[in-house]
């Protein structure tokens, strides 16, 4: 007896020594496609094997739809998400600093001609990874013995080795070379990759029903390595296997806190089976305590953001307080969502909330001191101005009481009354100036002078005519400005949310120019419609809106759960579900996409819109390779639009790939009449001139 390498069933017998089942043959030769793009990945991941996630689960969204036919789907075959995807593993962990450190050795002997040798033995080595990527594992065996007979010390070599003889199931050769890998392999940080020449050892006398081995490779892996996730996860399965409840549990708890991608893939592990008890309970128990730091994690953060609207910080800081508030709204939904994964994302997702809604907090009660500074002075400013106008009121008064006193000692020849009027001339000179033009308070040469000088001193009576109206311009000019500071709150303009969304929708016009606008703008528009949603978290509009951009800027998922909000807002909203679509299809969740495209189809009012949605819809189709189904959905779309050029374009390949190739030359031909420099049509139309 012995065991599929890719899924682990049990074979009753091995031609040769070939460990794979004949329902994973198909399987796993799809799966070895996906490796030639393993160059793109490369951009996106790191030296650790557990960053792999990403790619492994895009790859399994492309195979999903080829593999329905074959034992019933994935969940059949839980273990080809692991050891399905070991070369492209291995491929990108290549790029590490630690393998690339052998490299640099090499380059760095000083003897030429071992130099040469050695340089010629990395060559080989990469000549056979090429052959193995291309399935000659014939040619790929013979450049990796070369490389090996070159240069006994590289440690790529030996595993180029093994995982060749893995693929044509030589399971005892693999070993052999694994073996000797160990007494070359580097260390990077904290992980050893004699860790990963163990777990390939281990999971060979797993094929071979020898568990006690298989889980002796895997302690000394962990060991080795103690962060080695995949690792722990193998043993935990081989103790599983050999019917230990307790440590494969204890491993498979490990595996999981370390990354949560093995919480879903355990259900599904044939592994489990003989204690598959244990794990549903551990689940249970894993999701319940998680579910419970969510929520202690919600509550912390709804805490602090009920700290920043007491400070005013929706006023404030709209933009920080409104990203914070819709967080929040889009954790709260993933903690309902029952799904593990988007449970543990709400503990992130409530600490950026609780940072955030920290720093609105702060920043609103130190604009609430400047205001209280900016206040205190105007008030000054107000009081004084204030002062003057008084002031200039008062002397002015004293000038009219002098004019009716002089004139009366005038007609009475009264001494006594004018020397009177006089002192209130000189009273009026010694409050306000002429000359000065401003108040004065104890200026006695400006009174000695008016009170002698009175009726001269008098004609500056007509000099507080401009005065006046200059100090109360500057009077209202003050109240204006002491008023239009506390209006705006220190200058911030306090905006309705659909104002917020207005602006919003202003800045993402510039999205689907060059790189450097596109982030700046639908960023600039996130923050507008975050700022709409600080006032009204209900507006369905923002979220929509929201998603729009953050798709844009590549964050699909972010983009999903704004749609799921609309959605939830109303769930007949069209433009929402047609995007949900789009967003979904870009994810691999295809049936999803087109369950959302036939809901906007129902809703949809606007006849354009119908249009696009159609044409989404048959985009989705084209891909899945229904193409009689997709052409349908094209002529829907070009009903509404005629000269809608890609939907004419796409409606050819789909005719082209149907083998109607005269039919679909007219499909290219229309598009080139509606835009005769449209080298795509042009290369179709020529293609199927040659295959007629």
């Amino acid at each position: 007896m012995a065991r599929c390498w890719t899924c682990g069933t049990k074979i009753e017998q091995t031609i040769g020594d070939h460990y794979i089942c004949e329902s994973c043959e198909d399987i796993s030769n799809q799966i070895r496609s996906l490796h030639g793009g393993v160059k793109y990945a490369t951009d996106r991941v790191s030296g650790k094997f557990d960053d792999l996630i990403f790619e492994q689960r895009h790859g399994f969204n492309a195979l999903s739809t080829g593999i329905q036919n074959i034992a019933h789907g994935m969940n059949e075959f839980a273990s080809v998400i692991e050891w399905g995807f070991g070369e492209l593993s291995w491929q990108v962990q290549q790029h590490t600093i630690a393998l690339h450190e052998i490299t640099s050795v090499l380059h760095e002997i000083k003897d030429n001609q071992i130099k040469q040798e050695q340089l010629k033995a990395d060559r080989w080595r990469l000549d056979a990874e090429e052959h193995r990527r291309r399935g000659d594992s014939d040619q790929a065996l013979k450049f990796f013995l070369r490389s090996l007979d070159a240069n006994s010390l590289d440690y790529r070599t030996y595993i180029g080795l093994a995982e060749t003889y893995l693929h044509i199931g030589q399971f005892a050769n693999a070993k052999t070379y694994l073996e000797n890998s160990l007494f070359h392999a580097p260390a990077n940080g904290n992980f050893s990759y004699e860790s990963y020449s163990l777990r390939l050892i281990g999971r060979i006398y797993y094929c071979w029903e020898d568990y006690e081995n298989a889980i002796k490779s895997l302690k000394r892996a962990v060991e080795l390595s103690p962060d080695y996730t995949k690792a722990y996860y193998d043993l935990a399965q081989y103790y599983a296997v050999n019917r230990d409840v307790e440590e494969a549990i204890l491993h498979l708890r490990r595996s999981i806190e370390e990354n949560s991608f093995y919480f879903d893939l355990a259900i599904r592990e044939k592994n489990f089976n003989p204690i598959r008890d244990a794990v549903l309970q551990l689940r249970e128990e894993m999701k319940g305590d998680a579910l419970e730091k969510a929520k202690s994690a919600i509550l912390n953060a709804e805490t602090a953001l009920q700290e920043a609207e007491e400070s005013e910080a929706q006023v404030y800081e709209l933009e920080e307080y409104g990203a914070a508030k819709s967080k929040l709204v889009l954790a709260k939904d993933k903690a309902d969502s029952g799904i593990y994964e988007s449970i543990l994302d709400v503990k992130r997702m409530s600490r950026e909330v609780y940072e955030t809604a920290k720093i609105a907090k702060d920043k609103s009660l130190e604009k609430q001191k400047q205001l209280q500074v900016m206040k205190a002075e105007q008030h000054k400013k107000k009081t004084q101005l204030r002062e003057e106008h008084n002031t200039l009121n008062i002397s002015a008064g004293f000038h009219i009481l002098f004019l009716m006193l002089f004139v009366t000692s005038i007609f009475a020849w009264n001494f006594g009354v004018y020397l009177l009027a006089a002192i209130c001339e000189g009273v009026s000179c010694s409050i306000w100036s002429v000359t000065d033009a401003k108040p004065q308070t104890d200026n006695l040469m400006m009174f000695i002078l008016g009170s002698i000088f009175a009726p001269l001193a008098f004609l500056g009576v007509f000099s507080y005519f401009p005065s006046s109206f200059a100090i109360d311009e500057r009077y209202k000019e003050g109240l204006r400005e002491i008023d239009n500071k506390y209006s705006s709150k220190v200058g911030i303009q306090k905006l309705s949310a659909e104002n917020w969304v207005t602006k919003g929708l202003s800045y993402t016009e510039a999205c689907n120019g060059p790189s450097y606008a596109k982030n700046e703008s639908c960023s600039a528009a996130i923050n507008s419609f975050n700022s709409a949603l600080g006032i009204d978290i209900a507006n369905g509009r923002a979220w929509v809106s929201k998603g729009i951009c953050l798709e844009r800027l590549d964050k699909t998922e972010e983009a999903i759960a704004c749609c799921d909000r609309a959605l939830k807002l109303n769930p007949s909203d069209f433009e929402a579900l047609n995007n949900q679509g789009t967003y979904l299809d870009k994810v691999g969740r295809i049936k999803e996409a087109l369950s959302c495209y036939d809901s906007a189809l129902k809703e949809a009012t606007d006849t354009e819109f119908v249009g696009y949605v159609w044409y989404n819809k048959g985009r989705t189709l084209k891909e899945l390779g229904r193409f009689g189904e997709a052409i349908s959905c094209y002529n829907e779309t070009l009903k509404l639009k005629p000269e809608f050029i890609e939907a004419l374009l796409d409606k050819g390949l789909c005719i082209e790939n149907l083998g109607e190739f005269e039919e679909a030359m007219d499909c290219y031909s229309n598009v080139l009449e509606l835009n005769p420099g449209h080298e795509g049509a042009r290369k179709y139309k020529e293609a199927c001139l040659q295959k007629l």
